[in-house]
């Protein structure tokens, strides 16, 4: 392993390794910030190097052109970041997780308050001018979602949604989203993004009523009008808890 052989001007380490019982010399570099051929033990870039196939048996690559951009240092700086230690960032990802249990406890309480209580009482009208009564949805499940359109996890779940209420097409179940985003903005959202509940837009108003803290949130009612489940944030597993609900409820 020494600096004995050039590949385009570029210094190269010799290894000598076996291929298919027979030991071959290969070339490599470390003047490229890159790795190739992991399950070579072997530190650099291969240049010209050996290997072993079935169906083409022992082979060798040799580089025939290099090509390499000077990238700009600002590219790759940490200049704008904070470096920590790893006792800062055990103390941060500590600081993070009592944070979401704080808030975890936090919705949880609401949830516990809010559950087998009747639902807050409110009209309105979709995007599409179809009416929506809390009064008149008494005998049906009601399904409520809050979110908005710039939302990430929100959107994440939209698909999950759509499956859900796909589920219980012709059932006593009501679904509506209800979006703070301006009616424009939610309209040019759905060219694009399909979410197939009854859509209200403007919905800020009903964020004290059924004080939602974060989004996205899910709301399921019985058909008694009280609220029969509550839940904050995006989960994976909203679908199956959601249908179980519904299917109680039902």
């Amino acid at each position: 392993n020494h600096y004995n052989n050039t590949i385009f001007d570029v210094p190269c380490d010799e290894y000598v390794t076996i291929i298919a019982g027979t030991p071959v010399k290969m070339y490599a570099t470390k003047a490229f910030g890159l790795r190739f051929a992991h399950h070579y033990k072997m530190d650099g870039f291969l240049l010209d190097y050996y290997a072993y196939n079935k169906k083409l048996g022992k082979y060798r690559v040799v580089a025939k052109k290099i090509e390499h951009l000077n990238i700009p240092t600002s590219y790759y700086s940490l200049n704008g970041f904070d470096v920590m230690n790893k006792e800062a960032y055990k103390k941060l990802r500590s600081e993070s997780r009592k944070n979401y249990e704080e808030r975890k406890s936090k919705y949880n309480k609401i949830a516990d308050k809010l559950i087998d209580k009747k639902k807050p009482v409110y009209s309105t009208k979709t995007i599409i001018n179809k009416k929506i009564s809390s009064k008149k949805m008494l005998g049906k499940v009601v399904v409520l979602n809050f979110w908005y359109t710039t939302c990430p996890p929100c959107k994440k779940e939209i698909p999950l949604l759509n499956k859900l209420k796909h589920k219980y097409k012709n059932k006593d179940v009501e679904f509506i989203a209800f979006a703070l985003d301006e009616e424009y903005k939610l309209a040019n959202f759905l060219l694009k993004n399909r979410f197939d509940y009854d859509m209200v837009s403007d919905a800020r108003w009903l964020k004290e009523k059924f004080q939602i803290q974060a989004y996205p949130t899910n709301i399921i009612i019985d058909k008694k009008g009280k609220i029969q489940f509550y839940d904050v944030g995006y989960k994976s597993t909203i679908l199956d808890k959601m249908s179980y609900k519904i299917d109680q409820l039902l």
